[in-house]
């Protein structure tokens, strides 16, 4: 291990702040965590030492991508993952690992969500909040009806599993049109999309979050 590898090790990786909920299995790897001010400090020195600066990046995106980055040394037992993108900000994989990651401001608080996997993958973070009758007109009636009926927990089941879903395909919002909901089997919304089945885990967390992993 390089010094530098060890450095990050020392002030990121082992950050008990990057606790928060966690769940998966060996092939792929998730965490949900409200950003502190001591995982900021750390994850401001982990972007220096590993990006080389980071000046650019907000709090929560350094942040973001400490705690992707011990999702990768957990899950792989890959040290000093750093984060890629392409065109439009869409995430890259290296060295086999994909990733994505999903952040929520709630009022002073900031909660983000990471995921890394062997195989493409999708996270999105909501906060169960009232919304207008009108939006919640937009999934169709049957799409409710199979997770029970309409109510605001089924509302936001339904778009963070279809945003899980976008960002796992590098899709786009338009996207969202053309998925329907067809089932919940107990743990993952059913979701049809381009004549195939796929699945998004909804977990609830703390403090209303709610969020769904598509992979």
């Amino acid at each position: 291990m390089s010094r530098c590898e060890k450095r990050c090790m020392r002030i990121g990786l082992d950050n008990p702040d990057l606790d928060g909920f966690v769940g998966g299995d060996g092939t792929y790897h998730f965490r949900v965590l409200r950003v502190t001010d001591a995982l900021r400090e750390a994850a401001g020195h982990f972007c220096v030492e590993t990006y080389g600066g980071g000046d650019s990046l907000s709090d929560s995106g350094k942040v973001a991508r400490l705690a992707v980055s011990r999702e990768a040394y957990q899950c792989f037992g890959v040290k000093g993952y750093v984060l890629k993108k392409g065109r439009f900000g869409k995430p890259i994989p290296t060295v086999g690992i994909y990733w994505s990651l999903s952040h929520k401001e709630v009022n002073e608080s900031v909660y983000i969500a990471v995921a890394v996997s062997d195989t493409p993958i999708g996270i999105d973070i909501e906060r169960i909040v009232e919304k207008s009758d009108c939006l919640l007109e937009s999934f169709a009636r049957n799409e409710y009806d199979a997770l029970g009926g309409e109510s605001l927990d089924n509302f936001f089941s339904l778009w963070t599993a279809k945003e899980a879903l976008i960002k796992k395909m590098n899709g786009s919002l338009d996207d969202m049109k053309s998925m329907m909901c067809v089932g919940f089997d107990g743990e993952s919304v059913l979701l049809e999309y381009q004549h195939k089945i796929h699945k998004s885990r909804v977990i609830s967390c703390s403090d209303g979050m709610v969020v769904s992993v598509c992979r």
